[in-house]
């Protein structure tokens, strides 16, 4: 005969079931932003009693919103809240979850304002001044692009000039900052008002980085020149040497002819000149490197001196190159602020590379 009360008696019910109840509540703490605009990181704290059943997660939820975010484990951990509205003060409250259920509701957090992304574009040189509570800051360096020298009368073999190369782009995610930074803004290379005649890029900075001046291209047997990017070739002229983590070389013209290379871009080489002699086509100007929409740094196309077209700049503000002879079709600058080197001559002046930029991204 059963004992009284051992049918489903205490020892059974008091297994797992009635000894277990829900957690305490957890407490918070919104930790601030991170260097995401509109993100704010929040701590949990687990409570002093989970219950008597281990926790299996915390909810928490922002207010103003309403938006949550969920912690799935038993101890103390982060939470990131992202896509927030930016200036917006946010306070936070969370419950902790087991088997038993939900906790009561947290009281709320501290409040913290969500942070906001900043921009400022240097087109001239001056002075970037930094905010006290930031210590790194997302910047790009761009340098002047080189020009297309003078090719003169086209009189010799090799007259027509290479594409300038693109100015240096040089790209820091996160650059740390201890004070105000001087910024400086490189011209881009001039055109050669005379025979032979032409220059490289000026060097941008901010601060300790620098993105170096675009090489200008080759002209005769006068070589192109190293850069951020090179200049291309020219007939009897070699191509230039970009440098390395800011660009690439320049693209050879053929040999002994008309037809010269593009200037090396940020992203690609310029392309070389095909063909030999006085046939084949120009080589078009390496192409530049997209920043938050906008592309920089293109090499200036090459000429082609006789009836051939010249070959365009590459995208980032690389000028098109010359073609023609009699009457020529002229080259393009590079792009204003954007570092894209001159376009390939012919008979005309050369054409001058694109100026520098200086963009400096922080969150605040």
């Amino acid at each position: 005969m059963p004992l009284m009360g051992s049918r489903g008696g205490g020892s059974v019910r008091g297994f797992g079931r009635f000894g277990a109840g829900v957690p305490g509540a957890p407490s918070l703490s919104a930790l601030g932003s991170t260097t995401t605009a509109g993100s704010i990181v929040v701590s949990i704290t687990q409570p002093s009693s989970n219950g008597g059943s281990e926790i299996t997660s915390y909810t928490v939820t922002a207010s103003p919103g309403g938006s949550t975010r969920t912690l799935s484990q038993a101890g103390s951990g982060n939470v990131t809240f992202t896509g927030l509205t930016s200036g917006t003060s946010y306070t936070f409250t969370a419950i902790a979850t087991n088997l038993v259920g939900n906790s009561a509701t947290s009281s709320s957090s501290n409040s913290v304002t969500a942070p906001t992304q900043f921009s400022q574009t240097f087109t001239a040189a001056g002075t970037w001044t930094k905010p006290s509570t930031v210590n790194s800051v997302e910047v790009l360096v761009v340098g002047g692009g080189g020009a297309s020298p003078h090719p003169g009368n086209f009189q010799n073999t090799g007259d027509a000039s290479g594409g300038g190369g693109a100015g240096g782009y040089l790209y820091n995610s996160s650059f740390a900052v201890n004070g105000n930074v001087a910024v400086g803004v490189g011209a881009g290379g001039s055109q050669g008002g005379s025979y032979l005649q032409g220059n490289s890029g000026i060097a941008s900075t901010f601060g300790a980085l620098t993105a170096a001046g675009g090489g200008k291209g080759a002209v005769e047997s006068q070589a192109a020149a190293n850069g951020g990017s090179g200049g291309g070739g020219s007939g009897n002229g070699a191509r230039g040497l970009g440098t390395a983590g800011q660009g690439t070389n320049g693209g050879s013209g053929a040999a002994g002819g008309y037809t010269t290379g593009g200037g090396g871009g940020a992203a690609n080489a310029g392309n070389s000149a095909n063909g030999s002699g006085n046939s084949g086509n120009a080589g078009t100007g390496g192409n530049g490197t997209s920043f938050y929409g906008t592309t920089y740094a293109g090499g200036g196309g090459g000429a082609y001196g006789i009836t051939n077209t010249g070959n365009p700049g590459g995208t980032g503000g690389g000028g098109n190159g010359s073609y023609g002879n009699i009457v020529p079709v002229l080259g393009n600058a590079g792009g204003v602020n954007t570092g894209g080197g001159g376009g390939g001559e012919t008979r005309s002046t050369g054409k001058a590379g694109g100026s520098g930029i200086v963009i400096v991204r922080w969150v605040a």
